[in-house]
């Protein structure tokens, strides 16, 4: 009884560094309040997380709205066609919406490039197709130097991964082989120890994996 209770923290853990993590929300300038009065303060409620875009099949997008531009079709058709990849749908609504009121809805920083490009184009008239290929190649930049942060954080990422998991592996293989290690774990201040141990090897994977993801956007 003692070793499972000595063992509880372990799996907690584990599965909290097992968890699913839901994807990262990148804030964009501009985001309204929520209004409060003198008498009582109102909860504001939780706002709708923009969809990710795929910035290659958003380029994508972009260039096939250029191809119909040139082709003869008004850039207004071009852009209310239905896109090719289904994987964009939602955000390319979502840039929809946007055209058509921009304190509406939010959009990450790819969706916001093609929204501006758009809206400009429409308001301003004129040719489309250059602006648009030119923000497709943006994108395209865009998408190849984060995956260049990405590779050059793979380092980092892996180091994170091997800090973490390392303390647990070696106290499990303690427990398993060491009597000695077993009688500590089951008193009350070993159960502590370990306990304390691994709220700090939680804290300290939160921390590595907070400071790679912030430097690999």
């Amino acid at each position: 009884m003692n070793e499972i209770v000595a063992a509880l923290p372990l799996v907690g853990s584990v599965m909290w560094t097992c968890r699913p993590r839901p994807p990262v929300r990148r804030l964009t300038p501009g985001e309204p309040t929520v209004s409060t009065t003198s008498t009582t303060r109102r909860r504001p409620w939780p706002r709708r997380r923009p969809p990710t875009p795929d910035p290659i099949a958003l380029a994508h997008w972009c260039e096939g709205i250029a191809r119909c531009v040139r082709g003869g079709d008004a850039l207004r058709t071009a852009v209310d066609r239905p896109p090719d990849d289904a994987s964009i749908t939602a955000i390319v609504e979502a840039i929809r919406r946007h055209i058509a009121d921009p304190h509406r809805t939010q959009l990450t920083p790819d969706a916001a490039l093609v929204a501006a490009v758009v809206s400009a184009c429409l308001d301003q008239g004129g040719p489309s197709a250059e602006p648009l290929d030119r923000a497709a190649g943006v994108l395209r930049a865009r998408a190849a130097e984060r995956d260049e942060r990405r590779v050059q954080s793979a380092q980092a990422r892996l180091s994170a991964v091997v800090l973490t998991w390392l303390p647990v592996v070696v106290l499990v293989l303690l427990v398993v082989t060491s009597d000695e290690v077993r009688r500590v774990v089951t008193t009350p201040i070993g159960v502590m120890l370990v306990a304390a141990g691994s709220l700090l090897n939680l804290a300290g994977w939160w921390w590595m994996r907070r400071i790679v993801e912030r430097a690999s956007r």
